[in-house]
């Protein structure tokens, strides 16, 4: 039986050519498997939506700010 946590190793690639086999078969055949599949790539579609870096103002101003420390006072 597989589980969520194997449903997870799928998703992000880190299962194996075999284990790959029987999940692809299980989310063709078994609607509550393919129901929890839907459910985590939704999240982590939304996951990867959220991560964000800073602008270039921003890493222009740590830079700068950096750059204007006077190291020998530390």
């Amino acid at each position: 039986m597989y589980t969520p946590n194997d449903l997870v190793r799928y998703i992000y690639g880190e299962t194996s050519q075999g284990e790959n086999e029987v999940i692809e078969i299980l989310l063709q055949t078994d609607t509550k498997f393919k129901k929890l599949y839907d459910q985590m790539t939704s999240s982590q579609h939304d996951l990867d939506d959220l991560i964000e870096s800073p602008s270039d103002e921003v890493i222009r101003k740590i830079i700068s700010s950096a750059q204007s420390l006077d190291m020998h006072s530390v």
